[in-house]
Parts: structure tokens; C-alpha cells; sequence
């Protein structure tokens, strides 16, 4: 099991509203697994400078950013 540490963290209306509907009818997610899945994937999966472009914009809905996702196949 991997370790984990309590944080505080502030998050906007909306971004919560959004992780609560995500939510709704998924007994199998919690608030903190979605929080961490979506950090990872940006954190972790973002490639060339995507990340940095997402970090340097003053609000990535508004500004009209899209994030594609696709998977390499496991062999």
C-alpha cells in the first residue's frame, strides 16, 4: 500500500461541485482518489510543456485549454 499524507487544501465551488458529481453513483471513488488520480495523471502524464502552460494561465476553463488522453498499449 502506498503512503499517503493528510494535507490541507483550498479548492474552489466549482472544483468541488465537479469532484461531487464525479461522485454521485460510484461507490467505488472517494473524494481523495479522484483529487490524487487527477494530480498524478497532470503531474506525472503531461507531456512536452503542456503542464507549464496549464500552471501559467490565469484560469485554464476560461482560456479555453483541452487535455487529450490516450493510452500506449501493454504488451
Amino acid at each position: 500500500m502506498s503512503r499517503t499524507k493528510l494535507i490541507s487544501l483550498r479548492l474552489d465551488d466549482e472544483n468541488i461541485e465537479a469532484i461531487e458529481d464525479i461522485l454521485k453513483g460510484r461507490k467505488y471513488l472517494n473524494r481523495s482518489r479522484v483529487i490524487n488520480c487527477l494530480l498524478a495523471a497532470m503531474l506525472h502524464c503531461c507531456q512536452g510543456n503542456g503542464l507549464f502552460q496549464i500552471l501559467n494561465c490565469y484560469d485554464p476553463v476560461s482560456d479555453g485549454a483541452i487535455i487529450n488522453v490516450s493510452f500506449t498499449s501493454k504488451i
